[in-house]
């Protein structure tokens, strides 16, 4: 038995510990005492409260005070055979009948519960040291460069207030790889990890990862190359740089133009002396003057060119030489921008002074420039003056010009556009004067700023309103509208351009999509359902106001909530049911609608009447099932609410039509029709429900069904769905699922499928996160296994057949003919599938005439082996024409049995079923897969075999949940049936190969469809089997 003490601790979530147990309280005020010859029985004084109301506890102790047995009301007992009120008593009663024990106990609990708090200080600090061992301070590394005539090196220094040379990198890299704790002076001590590193640090570390090693010094030889990687990474800050006898930081500072100078012969950089140490790039040159470097970024690919060339013969500079003629015919065309000449350049070669005058006009959403060259007439035809237009033309044409016509060059790009009226042109002044129109000024350049949302609560509406800052919802819209069309600018009137902001552009078309507004419908303020609130996607993006944040709460913790449970439900519902009736009481409370999605047998029904009896609302409900279930619905709705009218809205077309037109919309009622029977008279619905509940709500799983479309019709204040499959095919029957609970929250399908399907089927985690994070609030999902500890063990297995001769030479013909038909894109393939399950039975099925069939002997010898043993069983399969076939060989052999299909009526149905459960002498129930895998209780059967499996495994688990449900006292054995070498082994593969999905998303397995190459991979027994999605 578990120590006291170690209980305690347990369960030491409440003050109530401390209270009764650490004060001097009398223990008398709170328990019970009742003695015998066996020992002890102990109940609490008054009885434990939880939210559902008072709870029965008892505590029973042997004549040593040791426990025998216990039980409590409480969920936390149900789940685990023990909780907090079973310990309280059970030390309350120790401390009234051994006190001294119970001191010993106490003592041991409260030294173990200091233990505990101190080891897990430590433990915490340990983790924040590792993770963050300044807090808000990251360590830095800085780098010192010292260059020497050849070569450069590298060394390191490190600290966050204060700054330690690293002695050894080799030493430091060590460090980091095993995250060893280390000290390198009073103020800088910590355990090395990559995350407590700043930014820059970590880029610089994973650099050096690829050039140190173990055994590096305090300094490393790098190359140019290497030493260009470091002042990128630490371009936006500074470093070391030493000469080899004295070192200085060195900031860094942006240069906005570097220009070239032509004196006499010599083609050099222009620069101040001080500025004349410098390295080049393939992206920038970095010029060193005393304490900064400054970065120049080539704005051309002819500037990168030249540097580069200039670079390697660095402070010389270019002689031309003799090259004279070469250079103006070849590199001065592209260079004439860049190029200061001095004017005794011009004397020496009788070079003409050329001038280019730039006129900027703005016209129709473009600008034009007119460019006059003024020149002495003689020289109008010289090369040189070719030279120099062709250079002129490069230039402007680097600005995104082109040429329209004669004299007339058209910038029409509004990303150019804003380049250019933000370039301060100097390459462009260089050739002359620039004179501006008045149309060009008049131009604005804008950037959109931040874009707030925020929303609050309106009369069951949540108000969002969007603070767009500088622009008006116009021009939101219209930025918008180019966002999504890839653009990175956008025109919003005749004289304004835009440059979007991309992820304030992308946070509210995003916002915009997620919940489902329009962009014509966008305006400053938009109102959804409230049940919007919930998609907390944004929620670091949205400001709600209080209310909204309360009411949020309430939804995210609904066991917290206490809403009343009045009988005949406060004595029958189980913990886990008043947790689901709390669940409904909140949704609704909030307007909101969901899917219970309860394991079968379960009880989903009874948690729905309890919800329905205690709502105070004077509106009528109306449950819409299965047909076979409508009968099940009307008993369990008349045992429940007894005093609630309950009408069958069954019948011919006249009948239904006249209960329809008789339902009255102000009174709190009760009725039940049918998917088949709504579907007909969807349109003699015209009042407003409180409650629309879809039971079995796979059956609206096609958005595109006429059943669906029904169902989603019906006007009601709130929409419940009830299911243990809330996905059977795919993540479009979730969609159509909250389509009815909830319309438009998880936006159009077609919205759904790209922003989440499409992403999720492509192994997608974050869009998953996102999905689960907005679906499960409205999904209440246990399974039995969590709840049921009572529920009796079931145990699954797969018995093999092989099919004999004849019945391999069938199957082996109408395999190679689907082969073709998948191949060739047939017609018949569903109808080939068919054939081939069907053979796997029984070639009886397709063909009239009698065949000996492999898994019909199984089945028999099961059954018969089965009844030996006292089982009484259930037999399912997808083909209720083989049960006439089977019922003959169960007579021959004297087993008594009856057969519930789709030709069965509901009402006769529940007579079936009934005499199953009293009636022992009748042993073999068969039952077709789709008139009765689910709503039907049959537990007097404690084994189940399937005779076909099926792609959609959830409706074999209804199937077998049939028996293994709450009422069930005995071990449940399911068996599956499998023809060895044919489709129906490979379908067992796929039904694991296809649970992922409805798992990561519900928490609970489902299958879906199967496509063209996963039938040829069953059939081939390849590897494709759930490989192309």
């Amino acid at each position: 038995m578990t120590k006291l003490s170690v209980l305690l601790n347990r369960y030491d979530q409440s003050a109530l510990t401390e209270k009764i147990l650490g004060e001097g309280i009398d223990p008398f005020s709170y328990m019970t005492i009742d003695s015998d010859e066996n020992g002890f029985l102990i109940s609490p004084t008054p009885l434990f409260v939880e939210e559902s109301g008072a709870i029965s506890t008892e505590v029973q102790l042997d004549k040593n005070l040791l426990p025998l047995r216990s039980h409590c009301g409480c969920l936390e007992f149900y789940r685990k055979k023990e909780c907090l009120h079973t310990t309280l008593l059970h030390a309350l009663a120790l401390k009234e009948l051994d006190e001294e024990r119970f001191k010993k106990e106490w003592d041991l609990y409260r030294y173990e519960k200091r233990t505990d708090r101190q080891r897990a200080l430590i433990l915490k600090m340990a983790e924040d040291l590792k993770n963050n061992p300044f807090y808000f301070n990251k360590i830095r590394l800085i780098p010192e460069i010292t260059e020497t005539e050849q070569s450069y090196s590298l060394s390191l220094h490190i600290g966050y207030d204060k700054e330690y040379v690293i002695k050894s990198i080799g030493e430091f890299m060590d460090r980091m790889e095993h995250g060893l704790f280390y000290a390198y002076g009073k103020k800088l001590a910590f355990v090395h990890s990559y995350e407590a590193l700043d930014e820059e640090s970590k880029e610089l570390y994973s650099f050096l990862l690829n050039i140190a090693s173990s055994d590096s010094l305090k300094s490393i030889l790098i190359r140019r190359s290497q030493l260009l990687k470091i002042l990128e990474i630490y371009h936006q800050s500074g470093l070391y740089y030493s000469n080899g006898t004295q070192t200085d930081y060195y900031s860094f500072k942006e240069m906005d133009s570097v220009r070239l100078k032509l004196d006499d012969r010599l083609l050099s950089i222009d620069m101040p002396k001080e500025m004349r140490k410098w390295i080049c790039g393939v992206n920038f040159a970095y010029f060193f003057t005393e304490g900064s470097i400054y970065i120049y970024r080539f704005k051309k690919r002819n500037e990168a060119i030249v540097f580069s060339y200039l670079f390697k013969i660095k402070e010389e500079g270019l002689y031309l030489d003799n090259n004279i003629d070469e250079f103006m015919s070849v590199l001065l065309p592209f260079l004439q921008s860049e190029i200061t000449i001095d004017d005794s350049f011009y004397q020496k070669y009788d070079l003409p002074l050329v001038t280019i005058d730039s006129y900027f006009v703005y016209q129709n959403a473009k600008i034009l420039l007119n460019y006059v060259v003024h020149v002495e007439e003689k020289y109008q035809e010289t090369p040189y003056v070719s030279y120099v237009m062709e250079g002129y033309f490069q230039t402007i044409e680097s600005y995104g010009f082109a040429k329209e016509k004669e004299d007339t060059y058209i910038l029409s790009s509004l990303e150019m556009q804003y380049a250019f009226l933000t370039s301060d042109l100097s390459s462009v002044k260089r050739f002359g004067t620039v004179y501006f129109d008045e149309s060009v000024k008049k131009i604005t350049l804008k950037k959109n700023n931040r874009i707030g949302i925020s929303a609050s609560y309106q009369v069951g509406l949540l108000d969002f309103r969007f603070d767009l800052g500088t622009l008006s919802i116009e021009e939101a819209k219209r930025m918008l509208a180019a966002y999504r069309n890839k653009k990175k600018f956008v025109r919003l009137k005749k004289n304004v351009i835009l440059k979007i902001d991309a992820k304030e552009a992308k946070k509210i078309d995003r916002f915009l999509e997620d919940y489902n507004i329009a962009l014509n419908d966008w305006n400053l303020s938009v109102e959804k359902p409230f049940y919007y609130l919930a998609k907390s996607v944004f929620e670091d993006e949205i400001v709600y106001d209080e209310r909204s944040l309360k009411m949020l709460g309430q939804l995210r913790q609904y066991q917290t909530n206490s809403y009343p449970i009045e009988e005949p439900f406060l004595s029958v519902l189980r913990p886990y049911q008043k947790e689901a009736f709390q669940w409904l009481m909140t949704l609704s409370t909030l307007g909101f609608g969901g899917i219970l999605a309860d394991d079968m047998g379960l009880g989903k029904t009874l948690e729905i009447l309890s919800f329905i009896h205690q709502d105070t609302i004077p509106k009528p409900t109306i449950i819409v099932c299965p047909m076979s279930l409508i009968y099940n619905w009307e008993n369990e709705c008349k045992k429940w609410n007894v005093n609630l009218p309950v009408v069958l809205i069954l019948g011919n077309a006249s009948e239904r039509e006249e209960k329809i037109a008789s339902i009255d919309y102000e009174s709190k009622s009760i009725y039940i029709t049918s998917y088949d029977s709504l579907r007909r008279d969807i349109d003699f619905y015209h009042g407003m429900f409180r409650f629309v509940i879809a039971d079995e709500a796979q059956y609206i799983k096609n958005q595109h069904a006429m059943k669906s479309e029904a169902v989603k019709k019906l006007r009601s204040q709130i929409h419940f769905a009830l299911t243990g499959t809330p996905i059977e095919n795919g993540l479009a029957d979730l969609w159509s699922i909250f389509d009815f609970i909830m319309p438009g929250y998880l936006g159009e399908y077609h919205h759904f499928k790209s922003r989440y399907e499409s992403l999720i089927l492509q192994k997608d985690e974050e869009t998953l996160r996102i999905l689960k994070k907005r679906v499960q609030p409205f999904i209440l999902r246990r399974r039995k296994e969590d709840v049921l500890s009572d529920l009796p063990p079931k145990t699954e297995e797969v018995y093999y057949c092989k099919m004999d001769e004849e019945q391999q030479t069938i199957y082996q013909a109408y395999a190679s003919r689907l082969k073709d038909s998948l191949k060739s894109g047939g017609q018949d393939i569903l109808a080939l599938i068919t054939r081939l399950r069907q053979i796997c039975i029984t070639p009886e099925l397709i063909y009239d005439k009698k065949f000996s069939s492999a898994k019909l002997s199984l089945a028999l010898e099961l059954t018969q082996r089965a009844l030996r043993a006292n089982h009484r069983l259930l037999i399912f399969s997808q083909f209720a024409t083989v049960f006439p076939i089977l019922g003959a060989h169960l007579q021959e052999n004297g087993i008594h049995y009856q057969i519930l299909d789709g030709t069965t009526p509901a009402q006769r149905r529940m007579e079936l079923v009934d005499d199953f459960n009293r009636n022992p002498a009748i042993q073999v129930f068969m039952i077709s897969l789709k008139a009765g895998g689910t709503g039907l209780n049959l537990t007097g059967a404690d084994m189940v075999i399937h005779l076909d499996p099926w792609w959609n495994i959830s409706a074999e688990k209804q199937a077998s949940d049939r028996a293994h449900r709450f009422g069930q006292t005995k071990h449940v054995h399911i068996l599956k049936l499998v023809c060895k070498d044919t489709i129906e082994e490979k379908v067992l593969k796929l039904q694991q190969v296809k649970q992922d999905l409805a798992d990561n998303v519900i928490k609970q397995k489902e299958s879906f469809k199967i496509s063209k190459q996963e039938l040829l991979a069953l059939l081939e027994g390849g590897n494709e089997i759930g490989e192309n999605r």
